[in-house]
């Protein structure tokens, strides 16, 4: 095996920990909520960017009409979200954050944030640049390469 196969071999092997990671700290936070995954989701989308349609939400999470309304229901009803007039269509409306959407989402991020210090003396700072500019690009190319299979 040539030496560049066994780094993306070993790059790989690194991303599939890393997908296996981020699910258990997915699940671990959603339930600190007590809300699901994919409520989760949803509110990391709008705390990510903002206000968004249903339709919106149900793309991004690839579920159903009837899915995202369900998930929909369950965080408004907890008090996470509300649905809002969109003021450019009538027939629809946003999803925003409420206070306590917008609390929960700090408590997330907070999480992630102690996870990330843990690590980080184990770590240079040129070591941590590199990460986070390689990490950009693979996300890049992940966001794009899923867009692409829709």
């Amino acid at each position: 095996m040539s030496e560049r196969a066994e780094t993306m071999d070993a790059l790989s092997l690194a991303l599939r920990e890393l997908w296996l990671g981020s699910d258990q700290l997915r699940r671990s936070m959603a339930k600190s909520l007590s809300v699901g995954v994919s409520e989760l989701a949803v509110l990391g989308n709008l705390h990510k960017d903002g206000r968004l349609t249903p339709r919106e939400i149900g793309d991004r999470l690839g579920i159903t009409t009837g899915s995202t309304t369900a998930v929909l229901d369950r965080i408004e009803r907890e008090g996470f979200v509300v649905r809002a007039p969109n003021p450019d269509d009538r027939r629809s409306v946003h999803v925003v954050l409420t206070a306590k959407g917008e609390s929960a989402m700090a408590q997330v991020v907070d999480a992630l944030d102690k996870q990330l210090i843990e690590v980080q003396p184990k770590l240079s700072a040129d070591e941590v640049e590199q990460l986070a500019s390689g990490l950009s690009v693979l996300a890049r190319a992940l966001n794009s390469g899923s867009a692409n299979q829709r």
